[in-house]
């Protein structure tokens, strides 16, 4: 039995929830990425979110300004009621710190687990007067650099209230797999180099976006679809029983779907009329695709029509999905950690063929008369099996290693030709079986559904105890000190010097001149303090004095004050009046 999964935490919050944060914009058209898979997941939940609006304010704080300034546009654009409430506050990173000391966050949530779950819980650490949830979604786990981003995860100042958000049981057990293998590689203790949580929450799709046809209104866009392209359709047949495989088409990076071709084979070989079967690919593929043409002249030797369909739009993907008969996803990949396509085939009512693998397993019943499609087995290495390749996918380009990989996870050709023969065979379990995954993608995984369980695990985050004054103290080996590192290269320190506002300081304290601050500096610079300094510097002090009553005064961190002290003393602002050395 598969796909039986239990989502769902204690929600024992007694406080009102104050604001949300971000370091992602979730939007990824946004910062110009395309849109697939992640992206697309990524844009539905934080949709979902704010048409709930759970929260009284929303911060997002990205990379650029270019990417504040459309991050501002696009959320005006989807969501104008909240953008008038003024719901919204988009900045770059260099507000983070102020933000922190001074906004009440209930939680920051990254829309994945690689974008610096570290640094933020370090900045946090320094600066939140309560150390609120930092949570993280898995999506890709396999590619090398990986790695490198898991690693940052283990550090001292990681809280019992942060948590990495596995959308499978296959990504909470990659997960717990890379912890322990890094700490054996590294040789980490587990008291100084902490993990975060792992708990559940699956992504969603919005199923009322999925048409659930009728058999007649199935019948007119299989008529549709079979016209020319020429005449806006797709020249699929519209008697034969409809195969849709649709994705990322790579089996470098989603799955082979030769053997699909191959199980179709062996059910014309059993004497199938292969015209009874058309298999349709959709999605995201070059225009010229060596791989399809093999694959489809493979097709035409045993008869079975293969039509492409290559980058459609969302009116027709979804079209396609309310004409197929079946959704066929036979993923060999190391990278498939979840299976969005798997729960928009569900939303439009069809039942699914796919393979027996890492998170499709939690999508996909199997079981009776709860069947929602069939699982496929699949084949694989023994573990520590192959330190050949893993030396060598260490150099490799990623595609290339996935590829390799994939290649040795076998899909089993004759349980995939059962599976196909079944279901083409038998309209009234396809329809069965769509219905049932319709109402299971109602039932667990609509976006609304897992807003509902991120604010539920939010809420009981907060319940977790954490050792304050050690994480506050705690410093990350992932954070580069450069004062501890190349403090040497200066022939000098302040420590011992005195100093006084020069003759240029004079003249921007009358308003005579301005300083030259340069581009990329706002935000890390005090310069409302400046004025502040160079009136207290009017008199010879010591650098230690100027540093400690300015940020007394200013209400500076000792970093901050000697900052602008060595930028204004740079910009001869400040003089030098007697060093210890003189």
């Amino acid at each position: 039995m598969t796909g039986r999964v239990g989502y769902g935490f204690a929600a024992v919050m007694d406080k009102k929830r104050a604001a949300w944060g971000t370091l992602d914009p979730f939007y990824e058209s946004v910062a110009g990425k395309v849109v697939m898979g992640r992206p697309v997941a990524n844009a539905g939940f934080l949709d979902a979110m704010l048409r709930e609006d759970p929260f009284p304010r929303y911060y997002f704080f990205l990379e650029n300004r270019r990417l504040v300034a459309m991050q501002r546009k696009e959320l005006e654009r989807r969501h104008p009621a909240l953008h008038a409430r003024g719901a919204f506050v988009v900045e770059t990173w260099d507000a983070l710190p102020r933000a922190l000391s001074e906004v009440a966050f209930h939680a920051f949530h990254l829309s994945d687990c690689h974008n610096r779950p570290g640094p933020l819980a370090r900045l946090r650490n320094l600066h939140a007067p309560e150390l609120f949830p930092i949570t993280a979604t898995t999506h890709s786990l396999s590619f090398q650099e990986f790695k490198r981003h898991v690693l940052a995860h283990l550090w001292a100042g990681v809280t019992p209230r942060d948590c990495t958000v596995c959308t499978t049981r296959a990504a909470k057990n990659a997960m717990e797999r890379y912890y322990v293998w890094l700490r054996e590689a590294y040789g980490l203790g587990d008291s100084l180099y902490r993990q975060p949580a792992l708990e559940i929450v699956p992504l969603g799709v919005e199923a009322r976006d999925f048409r659930l046809p009728d058999e007649e209104e199935k019948r007119r866009l299989r008529e549709e679809l079979a016209a020319p392209k020429a005449q806006g359709g797709q020249g699929i047949p519209k008697d034969s029983v409809m195969l849709l495989a649709f994705g990322r088409v790579s089996p470098a990076l989603k799955m082979d779907l030769l053997p699909v071709v191959r199980a179709v084979q062996r059910l014309v070989a059993a004497g199938r009329d292969p015209k009874t079967l058309c298999l349709v690919i959709a999605g995201s593929m070059a225009e010229k695709e060596p791989y399809l043409d093999v694959l489809q002249a493979l097709a035409r030797n045993i008869g079975l029509p293969v039509r492409r369909v290559p980058g459609p739009d969302e009116a027709l993907k979804r079209k396609l999905l309310a004409a197929a008969d079946v959704f066929i996803s036979p993923s060999d990949n190391m990278q498939e950690t979840f299976g969005l396509t798997i729960l928009e085939a569900g939303a439009s009512g069809l039942p699914v063929i796919a393979s027996d693998w890492n998170g499709y397993r939690d999508l996909v019943l199997t079981d009776g008369e709860n069947a929602t499609g069939i699982l496929v087995p699949t084949v694989g290495r023994e573990p520590d099996s192959s330190p050949l390749d893993d030396a060598l996918g260490s150099l490799l380009p990623g595609d290339v290693h996935h590829l390799r990989l994939a290649q040795t996870t076998a899909v089993d050709v004759t349980a995939l030709a059962r599976a196909i023969q079944t279901l083409a065979d038998s309209q009234a379990l396809r329809r069965s079986m769509g219905a049932r995954a319709r109402v299971r993608v109602e039932r667990f995984f609509t976006w609304a559904r897992v807003v509902e369980l991120h604010l539920a695990l939010w809420d009981e985050l907060w319940t977790r105890d954490v050792d304050e004054d050690w994480v506050r103290k705690a410093a990350p080996p992932f954070e580069l000190p450069y004062a501890r590192i190349f403090g040497w290269h200066p022939s000098g320190r302040l420590s011992g010097m005195v100093l006084q506002t020069s003759r240029n300081g004079e003249n921007v304290y009358r308003g005579q001149e301005f300083p030259q601050v340069y581009a990329d500096m706002e935000g890390w610079l005090p310069e409302d303090a400046l004025k502040p300094l160079l009136v207290l510097a009017r008199k010879p002090r010591s650098a230690d004095e100027l540093m400690e009553r300015l940020a007394a005064a200013q209400s500076l961190a000792p970093e901050e004050a000697e900052r602008l002290v060595l930028w204004a003393l740079k910009h001869d602002l400040l003089e030098v009046v007697h060093r210890s050395s003189d």
